[in-house]
């Protein structure tokens, strides 16, 4: 609290441009630079969880493709055919 500013809620449009305005006084770039900052982790991260699990099933799928056909190979002795190591790499 600083003298001379009143904790009243504005009444008015202009008023409430001015408290917002005297809210943010001061701010030097770098404090904007950061607070843009966090603004895009606020966004960022959300998305990340958002599309991780397609991310996620993207590398699964192929994982899980190559296993199979490795322990299948493990189970029968047998090398896997040439055309299909072909289509896994």
């Amino acid at each position: 609290f600083t003298p001379g500013h009143s904790l009243a809620l504005p009444t008015s449009f202009g008023g409430l441009l001015q408290a917002c305005a005297s809210s943010v006084e001061g701010f030097t770039p770098t404090v904007w630079f950061i607070t843009f900052l966090k603004t895009l982790n606020c966004i960022i991260i959300p998305a990340c969880l958002k599309y991780g699990d397609n991310i996620l099933y993207g590398y699964a799928k192929p994982v899980s493709i190559v296993l199979t056909c490795a322990a299948t190979a493990a189970m029968t002795s047998s090398f896997p055919p040439p055309l299909m190591l072909a289509g896994i790499t």
